[in-house]
């Protein structure tokens, strides 16, 4: 059995059929069955299996549900463990669908296997984003694959055209395809913080000023000094050209002292 899912996933497609193409063949081999013909049931069914890898549509999940029915129905009747998880699949998709009587009796053992699995997997692998297209997993957008019942994996290409189509028996590998992978975003590295710079034409102005001060009171302290050295200079006047001397010198020196600091700091933060 799975040497002929392995063959059919391998398969060389001369013919595409459409999902309702695939559609018809499960209705005749459900005619089949009820019929109890079965020799005419186990070659619709292996017609759906050898097809189905090179379907060139999209399968809407009604007949999705149908295919998962069929192949329990084909795998209760050749006594595979996994003819529950068959139903399961289907039942998670048409959880309301019931048999016809007149298919498949009351108390009939198809029934209690058709009940015996839950819907919610108790296995399950993450499904991969493709690098460009996408994935469905029974028809659906799926962040992870049920492991422990079969599924339909189909995958579309970056134009929605199909590329894959296989039926996955539990435990089955999801077959290889190209995974998107996500680019960090480049780290780029912290900026030095920059020290904010004070203007530069006020403190050059302000240098000046202080430099020029500095010199006039420099000058007058001397034009004083001189004058208190004069020999003809009047006694009375030597006490005020004596503190206007001292005043005018500390004065300068003050002025001088800060047009130093002000030269200083406007040649650092250049």
């Amino acid at each position: 059995m799975l040497l002929l899912f392995t063959l059919a996933h391998a398969a060389d497609c001369e013919i595409e059929p459409t999902a309702n193409a695939i559609a018809d063949l499960l209705n005749d081999a459900t005619a089949a069955y009820q019929d109890l013909d079965i020799e005419r049931f186990q070659a619709r069914t292996d017609e759906v299996r050898t097809r189905l890898p090179c379907v060139s549509e999209r399968l809407p999940t009604y007949v999705i549900a149908r295919l998962h029915r069929t192949e329990g129905l084909r795998a209760f009747g050749d006594r595979l463990d996994w003819a529950g998880g068959a139903f399961a699949a289907a039942r998670a998709i048409e959880p309301d669908y019931r048999f016809p009587k007149e298919m498949i009796p009351e108390n009939h053992p198809v029934l209690d296997v058709y009940r015996a699995v839950g819907i919610t997997p108790t296995k399950t692998e993450p499904v991969p984003r493709p690098a460009e297209g996408e994935v469905r997993i029974d028809g659906r957008a799926e962040a992870k694959r049920a492991t422990d019942r079969p599924a339909v994996f189909q995958r579309f290409d970056a134009t929605g055209d199909v590329a894959e189509t296989a039926y996955l028996l539990p435990e089955m590998a999801l077959p290889p395809y190209a995974v998107f992978v996500e680019t960090p975003e480049p780290v780029l590295p912290e900026p030095t913080p920059v020290r904010a710079k004070p203007h530069r034409i006020p403190l050059i102005a302000a240098t000046a000023a202080t430099a020029v001060g500095a010199a006039s009171l420099w000058g007058l302290s001397a034009a004083s000094h001189g004058q208190f050295n004069d020999p003809t200079t009047p006694d009375a006047k030597l006490p005020g050209l004596q503190k206007r001397t001292n005043s005018a010198t500390v004065s300068a020196g003050v002025l001088g002292g800060a047009a130093l600091v002000l030269g200083a700091t406007t040649v650092v933060t250049w």
